[in-house]
């Protein structure tokens, strides 16, 4: 069953206890020299403290982050489920580490987030982080030692993913390292993304986008979601520029293939409002798999527009799916004056035993739309409804419920 884990900090020490959940039992207990950064006291411990599964017990390991104020040194320790240091990373002075991004994966037919991925083909998990935006490191946990480090420019914000794609074929998942410039002063970045050969460091190809807003991060998705040519690897979702034309403020979308970085398709996402002030748009791109049930996968892209009505903040959010394919608009909403963000969720799909076949069937392709002030279930495919307009009852006081449009395609 799920134990706890308690972090105490005193007198320049981090004290960490395994606790038995069922009965309060205190299974270990570890003192590392040094402190942690803490994040939200509530069900977040931040980067500084990482679950992992370096050995493939199946059991709960931690990459734990400390600076020793003493030494002087920023230290990673890796503890087995056993409360045991089994390797140690350590540099000079107090360094930002920023392991990397989980990446889901279907195992068992359940999907699991994960950070490690096996580099050195010796039957172990090994650990990746950009290290105070200098260094990309891989870590050999097993034997306590840097696999490879490669330097990294100035200029960017990286964050790297340990992938579930082995471009070169030769038995080991690669990786992709994504950057944006952060001097340019713009709404947008340039935005780099680079793959790496995962047992090595070496750059198997590298793209730069210009007026870069966002990208959807399709390396860290299941195949089942992010394969959009349907070639064996995941694909990749960029969001660049804003412009304006007849119909209204637009984004441009660039679906690539992460297995050569080659273009797959191009097409413009457009909201219905013309507002040219861009600095008050956020866009940003999902992976939601195969929406319409054609055997291909999609893109559902969000257009949020910051307002204000009588002083008080709103968002006009404009919901998009897109055949990932060639960019044909599948279904379309709008959520106006929403009080919060809108967010939509695509209602969890049946997984069938033994062939685990995760796309929602026609019958039950559903997506979930929670604005400010309401919860609504949507048919995507098959019979969709038709809604002129759905105006949604709230009952606080002097604020004008969000405004809901639902149509298909």
């Amino acid at each position: 069953g799920a134990d706890i884990l308690m972090v105490n900090e005193s007198s320049g020490n981090t004290v960490i206890s395994a606790i038995e959940a069922s009965d309060g039992s205190e299974l270990w207990n570890i003192t590392l020299p040094g402190m942690v950064v803490l994040g939200s006291p509530v069900g977040n411990l931040g980067e500084s403290i990482n679950f992992i599964d370096y050995n493939n017990d199946t059991n709960v390991d931690l990459g734990v982050v400390v600076y020793n104020y003493t030494a002087k040194m920023t230290y990673v320790y890796f503890i087995d489920s056993s409360g045991n240091i089994v390797a140690r990373y350590a540099n000079a002075g107090m360094r930002n580490i920023l392991w990397s991004s989980p990446i889901f994966s279907s195992v068992n037919e359940k999907y699991l987030t994960i950070k490690t991925q096996d580099l050195n083909k010796d039957g172990y998990r090994d650990c990746a982080f950009i290290d105070n935006q200098t260094s990309l490191v891989t870590f050999d946990i097993k034997n306590n030692k840097t696999l490879y480090e490669n330097s990294l420019e100035k200029g960017y914000s990286y964050m790297v993913v340990l992938s579930n794609n082995d471009i070169n074929g030769d038995g080991t998942n690669d990786a992709y390292l994504y950057g944006e410039n952060i001097t340019t002063g713009h709404y947008w970045y340039e935005g780099t993304l680079t793959a790496l050969n995962g047992a090595t460091g070496e750059v198997l190809w590298n793209s730069t986008y210009k007026h870069l807003l966002n990208f959807a991060l399709g390396s860290t998705y299941p195949k089942d979601f992010a394969d959009i040519d349907n070639d064996g690897f995941n694909d990749e979702v960029i969001i660049q520029g804003y412009g304006v034309d007849s119909q209204g403020t637009y984004a441009n979308i660039t679906i690539i293939s992460l297995k050569d970085g080659k273009t797959i398709s191009n097409f413009t996402v457009h909201s219905d409002l013309k507002n040219e002030d861009y600095n008050t748009w956020t866009t940003l791109a999902f992976m939601p798999g195969d929406v319409n049930a054609d055997g291909i996968n999609d893109v559902q892209i969000m257009m949020y527009h910051y307002t204000w009505n009588n002083s008080v903040p709103f968002t006009d959010n404009f919901i998009r799916f897109y055949s990932g394919i060639d960019g044909t608009l599948l279904w379309c909403g709008e959520v106006y004056q929403d009080h919060y963000l809108t967010q939509v969720t695509r209602i969890i799909w049946k997984i069938g035993a033994p062939t685990s076949n995760y796309r929602a069937s026609t019958g039950n392709n559903r997506i979930l739309i929670t604005t400010g002030d309401s919860v609504a279930v949507y048919e995507i495919t098959g019979a969709i409804p038709e809604f002129d307009m759905a105006y949604m009852a709230v009952s606080l006081i002097l604020i004008v419920a969000a405004i809901i449009y639902i149509r298909k395609k």
